[in-house]
């Protein structure tokens, strides 16, 4: 996953607890759409210092790419509750699988970069991907740079 802001260099993933919370939101509420198309959801989120990003994945049984919906939002630790903020990119991740599957899944309505849209009086950035995670992350073991440290990632200091 990579954040939309350059500035977001470090961060914290989301509880592993909440990602799996989240996951059987997505399992419960798209029952009927995951038994016709075998797979599952991957949860994914991170915190950074100025943004909060989250990523809820489907990746369908024998395929290599995974149908990913991207939410990013501003975030000050201070001003905003973060569970609260987390609610709300699961309640928009929602809202676009459901445009998926209305929509055939077809990817191309959806945007590959990082676009702004409203949602009420709410500025959200959203995309897509179709990066496999547990790919990834096996490369990243295999390549040395798998990393499970609370923070996370760089600065230029």
């Amino acid at each position: 996953m990579n954040a939309r802001l350059k500035a977001s260099q470090k961060w914290t993933n989301f509880p592993s607890e909440l990602l799996e919370q989240i996951r059987q939101v997505f399992d419960e509420g798209f029952t009927e759409w995951r038994d016709k198309q075998p797979g599952k959801f991957i949860a994914e989120g991170r915190v950074y210092q100025d943004e909060l990003l989250f990523r809820i994945g489907y990746l369908s049984i024998g395929r290599l790419t995974q149908v990913n919906f991207e939410i990013s939002l501003d975030f000050d630790a201070a001003k905003q509750n973060a569970v609260e903020q987390i609610h709300f990119c699961v309640d928009c991740a929602a809202a676009l699988m459901q445009e998926y599957i209305d929509h055939d899944q077809d990817l191309h309505i959806f945007p590959r970069e990082w676009q702004q849209q409203k949602i009420g009086d709410r500025q959200v950035y959203v995309r897509i991907s179709t990066d496999n995670t547990e790919l990834e992350a096996e490369a990243d073991r295999l390549l040395g740079v798998a990393d499970d440290a609370l923070v996370r990632g760089q600065t230029d200091d």
